[in-house]
């Protein structure tokens, strides 16, 4: 994806969130139509853990993008944390581990 989200650090609230729905809006459906036989296979496997797989691929550009921006997008990470997307944070999922081990072989 070439597409990126143009941050700015004196963004208001609503600036950022106009720009990343922006940035979304663009890239959603081209980065779906790319992966669907990919995440066709994962959802039979992992059910709706699939979507990291899709987030993945998706959010990182986003999040890279706002802390080249000075922003701070995630909080310090603990060992238990399960994130995808780059910056999603799920703390104290259930299913997190499993997850993430299935990501992880599935994407290598």
């Amino acid at each position: 994806m070439t597409a990126k989200p143009g941050f700015r650090y004196d963004m208001t609230i609503e600036d950022i969130g106009v720009a990343g729905n922006q940035y979304i809006e663009l890239v959603w459906k081209s980065l779906y139509d790319s992966m669907h036989d990919q995440l066709t296979i994962a959802f039979r496997e992992i059910e709706d853990a699939a979507y990291g797989l899709y987030l993945d691929q998706l959010m990182p550009t986003l999040f890279d993008s706002l802390e080249e921006s000075g922003f701070e997008a995630v909080e310090p990470l603990k060992e238990d944390d399960f994130v995808i997307g780059k910056c999603l944070l799920f703390r104290n999922s259930n299913r997190g581990k499993e997850v993430q081990d299935f990501l992880e072989c599935y994407t290598s």
